[in-house]
């Protein structure tokens, strides 16, 4: 055999490897070596799109929507939320918690109205920007509720 060109066949854990060494370049090839009836499945995974997504104090009508898409925001007052609640629509990466954070990054908010105890809703419409949201609920200087939902 030529001392130039030589070629290899290695078996490593059910993976067929071949590697063609000529001069300093090499070539290689990798497949997996398994019986037709061991071949991979994927898994499909579907998502309700449809589905109400709920908080403790609030929900939406569904978790995903298109850019520009209507959302209905349903939410139930409560005294304990403090001064001049209200419901913003943040960038989900935006950290948790803080009312004053919320505030600093809300693409759009609403206040709350209604006597406690009462179910309100409204409407608003998905960013343009598809990504992740919450819509969360801050009273008091402090994040109350959160809920996510998706624009594609």
């Amino acid at each position: 055999m030529n001392s130039n060109h030589r070629s290899t066949n290695l078996l490593l854990t059910g993976i067929f490897l071949f590697v063609l060494v000529v001069g300093s370049f090499f070539i290689v090839s990798c497949e997996e070596d398994r019986p037709e009836e061991q071949s991979p499945t994927a898994e499909i995974v579907t998502e309700d799109i449809d589905e109400t997504v709920a908080g403790e104090h609030m929900n939406i009508d569904k978790g995903v929507y298109s850019p520009g898409e209507a959302i209905i925001v349903t939410y139930v007052n409560d005294a304990s939320f403090g001064d001049s609640p209200w419901i913003g629509m943040i960038p989900s990466e935006v950290p948790h918690g803080d009312g004053v954070v919320n505030d600093e990054n809300d693409l759009k908010f609403e206040w709350l109205y209604g006597e406690p105890g009462d179910e309100n809703s409204y409407t608003t419409y998905a960013p343009a920007t598809p990504g992740s949201y919450d819509f969360r609920l801050s009273g008091g200087g402090i994040e109350i509720d959160s809920i996510s939902f998706t624009v594609r």
